[in-house]
């Protein structure tokens, strides 16, 4: 996990950083080995440490021993054992390690990249700190954090040296009162060192600091942000795929849980392809009495456990509401009228319907040829659905499915289904319902390396906010005087589906995260897009979910962790804002069009009172740190801000959570993204969300955005400026 804080005063820094700048007043020079700024980081030269380069906190805290346990390289390691009188915190200062200093000037500027290997035992952590420190005190730090795992892992990041600090500080610290921590082979260099391993491809920019620049219009405002963009898909088989605990008769409270802390808006029931076969009148009453059926024509079967009542009293217990898809193929309007006066029994319950799924896609399975439909014939079923729901309550809002898709490379089997719909039926349509947000869709391999195939992942969120661009322009064209808005009801993570792909599990990764990020704003910033649902919240074979298990729990997944970014960490009202940023090119790859795309992307909000500024700020470069020149106009804001900020320790990183086990059946293995994959660590310590802090923003300042991260920034606006 990587950490950047930044505090503004000496009451924060320990008097180990004191001791060790002061210390450089008499000894003001750098290590010798042009590989290492640091003296004895891979702690072979004495079992005094202090006595060769590194300066110790107080014994009262801990102890320190060179030890044969958890070595890289060498003999030993350090051994970092604290006591229960280590009770600091990193805010604070004031735990148990050993560090060393160095002056700045040297290095003003420059990109450090900081290396080593931690371990961490028992209820202890492992922490490796680099700070820069000013004449006055102020400091800022960066922070490699391990908790206790089975072997000693490498983490590394990379720190741009302020223009202007004095000095640069490494400390190895324990956080904790029991346990140990162990660190071997600490580097520090300039530029990329002997033991950072070559990068590729995209890569060559790793041992450059790059700029960009993000100008924010706080006081121009563009539109009030639908809260319902933020939404997820949920299903009605298994139980909603675990979100009913048949045992206990009740919702699953860990379910529940994370899907509050995750604070979706409105959840797509009862499916996609499901819903086309869908009776609802299937699943009300008593749940004994409810009849087990096929879930489509050749699907599984599932009993009805799960329906509209139990849907509705998830939506309650997260904070959020319905969309209900309608079964247009098998079902009648008489069907969808009474549903839509069941939920409104105790008054409206649900505004959004949609009138069925993907009747536009002919495929070779039996569901495809079971539930396709022509332009003609869907748009009349259309008609007969709207008028007989509307009678019921003229107040809900109806979505029509179109067969639009952002890729060049998709081809509708209807040609014209978009334009006759809209020409015959725009009086009766609320808005456009389309699944235009999958990405990269890898259907057949063609043996790319993973570094290519995330390139294109991560432009395609560009592309699909051109689309966005091109349908508004087209429902304007079509229906000219209609007040038609998109809903895209499903978008999410997807590579493919088969158990031979080398990428079905990637959904999970930090790569898929920084796509969430990258397709929300797109949504944000179409004007005419007001609902969008994630596909989907949870999911019996694990690989599209946001929530998945780990040993036998629930736990969000690095996408639910994008997600919280903007339902947790940005405002309501989207402001102008502007990014200039080095780009790359990325090819053609599934789905994803070739495209130039930009590394940084960020956009700004405020809340409705005007008294908070929100940036959302992307580094999508795999291997560098992109200082940014961030600039705010028409408001005046504190020097004080919150940061808030998603990484984790490589690209295809993730959580941990686990493909479902089917005996006789094995997923193929999974693609890494090299040089330092993290795909075979998972663990809920490998993609974290991190709050800290810093009193040097105000109205123009400077970030370094670390390597494939989302950053929110929360700003406190002073008063009105120009």
């Amino acid at each position: 996990m990587n950490q950047a804080i930044a505090f503004s005063g000496p009451k924060h820094v320990s008097s180990l950083v004191m001791i060790l700048a002061c210390s450089l007043l008499a000894s003001p020079l750098l290590a010798q080995n042009s590989d290492n700024l640091l003296k004895n980081g891979d702690f072979e030269l004495t079992p005094m440490a202090a006595s060769f380069g590194w300066s110790g906190s107080s014994t009262a805290q801990g102890s320190l021993a060179m030890s044969a346990a958890n070595t890289i390289s060498g003999r030993s390691s350090l051994q970092l054992t604290p006591t229960t009188s280590n009770t600091g915190t990193v805010r604070n200062g004031n735990l148990f390690g050993i560090g060393q200093a160095m002056p700045a000037s040297p290095l003003a500027g420059q990109a450090l990249h900081l290396s080593g290997w931690l371990h961490a035992e028992g209820q202890s952590t492992a922490l490796l700190h680099i700070y820069a420190m000013w004449n006055n005190g102020r400091t800022t730090l960066q922070e490699l954090r391990q908790t206790p795992a089975g072997a000693p892992v490498r983490r590394r990041d990379v720190f741009v040296v302020p223009k202007d600090a004095a000095y640069i500080i490494v400390l190895c610290l324990v956080e904790g009162t029991s346990g140990a921590a162990y660190f071997d082979d600490i580097r520090l260099s300039v530029g990329q060192s002997a033991d950072w391993p070559e990068v590729l491809e995209a890569s060559d920019q790793a041992d450059k600091l790059l700029d960009a620049e993000i100008s924010v219009n706080a006081g121009r405002h563009v539109r009030h942000i639908p809260p319902t963009l933020y939404g997820t898909n949920i299903e009605w088989i298994w139980d909603g795929n675990g979100i009913w605990d048949a045992a206990a008769g009740a919702l699953n409270p860990e379910i529940v849980s994370l899907t509050r802390e995750m604070a979706p808006t409105l959840h797509r029931f009862p499916g996609g392809t499901f819903s086309d076969f869908y009776n609802w009148m299937d699943a009300i009453g008593p749940q004994a009495t409810r009849p087990t059926v096929e879930s489509m024509p050749g699907g599984i079967v599932s009993a009805h456990r799960f329906g509209t009542d139990e849907a509705l009293e998830f939506a309650d217990a997260t904070n959020s509401k319905l969309l209900l898809t309608v079964n247009v193929v098998t079902g009648t309007p008489e069907q969808a009228a009474d549903w839509v006066r069941y939920v409104n029994k105790n008054g409206r319950r649900v505004e959004y319907w949609e009138i069925g799924n993907e009747s536009y896609v002919m495929g070779d399975t039996l569901p495809a040829s079971a539930s396709v439909l022509t332009p003609e014939e869907y748009t009349r079923r259309f008609l007969l659905f709207a008028r007989a729901m509307k009678a019921v309550d003229p107040g809900i809002k109806v979505g029509a499915i179109a067969d639009e898709n952002y890729s060049r490379s998709f081809t509708p089997y209807f040609g014209n289904w978009t334009e006759h719909l809209l020409r015959t039926a725009a009086s009766e349509i609320d808005f456009i319902a389309v699944h235009c947000g999958y990405a990269p869709a890898i259907w057949e391999d063609k043996g790319w390396n993973a570094r290519t195939v995330y390139s294109a992942f991560l432009a395609a969120p560009q592309l699909i906010r051109e689309h966005l661009e091109t349908l508004t322009a087209r429902i304007e064209e079509l229906a000219p005087n209609r007040d038609i808005k998109i809903a895209v009801t499903e978008w999410g993570p997807f590579f493919d589906s088969s158990r031979e792909s080398r990428f079905i599990d990637h959904t999970k990764t930090l790569g898929s995260a920084l796509f969430v990020a990258g397709t929300l704003k797109a949504f944000i910033e179409s004007g005419l897009t007001e609902v969008a649902n994630l596909f989907k919240l949870t999911d019996a074979a694990a690989y599209m979910a946001l929530i998945g298990t780990r040993q036998g729990s629930a736990i969000p997944k690095a996408t639910s962790l994008a997600f919280q970014m903007f339902t947790r960490n940005f405002g309501t009202e989207l402001v102008e804002s502007s990014t200039r940023s080095p780009v790359y090119d990325s090819p053609a790859v599934g789905w994803v069009d070739a495209a130039q795309t930009p590394y940084v992307e960020a956009i700004a909000s405020t809340d409705a009172d005007r008294k908070y500024l929100y940036i959302v700020a992307i580094n999508k470069n795999f291997d560098a740190p992109i200082r940014s020149r961030i600039s705010i106009n028409d408001y005046d804001v504190h020097s004080h801000a919150e940061v808030i900020t998603l990484n984790g320790t490589a690209l295809d990183a993730n959580t941990g959570t686990e493909l479902v086990e089917v005996p006789g059946f094995d997923w193929a293995k999974q693609a890494e993204i090299q040089p330092q994959s993290r795909f075979y660590s998972g663990s809920p310590d490998e993609v974290t969300i991190v709050r800290s802090a810093t009193d040097h923003a105000g109205n123009s300042f400077e970030y370094v955005l670390p390597p494939h991260s989302v950053t929110s920034f929360v700003l406190r606006i002073q008063e009105p400026g120009r």
